[in-house]
């Protein structure tokens, strides 16, 4: 179950169909792994506000980076666009990385 929803990564990729709502569904997943793996934690930071519930709570910049990282998959990007799609990613990520010390 991914944090984020199908819905919310198919409006930001502006898809309106559901031919692909498996293949989105598997590339939120990775990228929600991806991203956690790179954040060296278990689950998203949320920020405090009790009124909303908790994917409307992780920071933006962390949303706008998983959905980054689907878009440059479900894109089928080249080399060049996948390596500058990931290194955006990895700068909106980089502020919540924990464990940086020696």
């Amino acid at each position: 179950m991914s944090t984020f929803s199908l819905q919310a990564l198919k409006r930001a990729l502006r898809v309106e169909h559901d031919a692909d709502d498996t293949l989105l569904q598997e590339l939120l997943d990775d990228a929600e792994s991806e991203a956690l793996q790179y954040l060296d934690q278990t689950d998203f930071p949320v920020e405090d506000a009790e009124d909303e519930s908790p994917p409307e709570r992780v920071p933006g910049a962390i949303r706008r980076a998983v959905f980054l990282l689907v878009s440059s998959f479900y894109e089928e990007a080249d080399a060049a666009k996948l390596a500058d799609y990931r290194k955006r990613a990895e700068m909106m990520l980089f502020p919540f990385r924990t464990k940086l010390g020696v």
